[in-house]
């Protein structure tokens, strides 16, 4: 997102309409039924300024409402695999926690690491799902090793367990 323009700025309010080219994004905010905010794009090639589905994707993860039904199909099924891939790799994690735990292989651990690597990669909902997992596992004191261990696979199983509940059933 671009930063606003002082012309645009003055033909705002001079005229009250954006220019046709702005030379950057501008939104107008909107309050919805539920008393959500969205921001919308004013002119229709501007870009949105987030994604509807991984948005919805996201609160489902917190809340128990129902999705709206205005979101793309399309978007919502992209979001949702990506989704799934994400939950594939931390299943990988947590399983490589517990496989440490029981026999003591430090090789898990590592293998561990190398997941935490690979979500960081993620782009999209798999960002924000990234986010979510880091702040969690970032949060787990590591000054007992096999404690910490045990807490970040609980983590990790909560977040799993958060991801399936927003992709499930949308």
């Amino acid at each position: 997102m671009k930063s606003i323009l002082p012309e645009t700025v003055l033909s705002s309010i001079e005229s009250g309409a954006t220019p046709s080219q702005p030379k950057c994004d501008v939104y107008k905010t909107s309050v919805e039924e539920n008393d959500d905010y969205r921001l919308i794009p004013v002119n229709s090639d501007a870009l949105p300024y987030y994604n509807t589905a991984g948005a919805l994707l996201t609160k489902k993860a917190f809340e128990d409402k129902p999705l709206p039904k205005d979101y793309s199909q399309e978007e919502m099924a992209l979001c949702s695999e990506e989704s799934g891939r994400f939950v594939e790799i931390v299943t990988r994690m947590e399983q490589k926690l517990q496989a440490f735990l029981k026999n003591g292989d430090i090789e898990m651990v590592r293998d561990f690491e190398k997941g935490k690597d690979e979500v960081a990669s993620f782009s999209g909902i798999g960002c924000f799902w990234a986010a979510l997992l880091n702040l969690k596992l970032n949060s787990i004191p590591m000054l007992d090793g096999i404690k910490g261990a045990r807490m970040s696979a609980e983590a990790c199983a909560a977040v799993i367990k958060q991801i399936q509940k927003a992709i499930s059933h949308h």
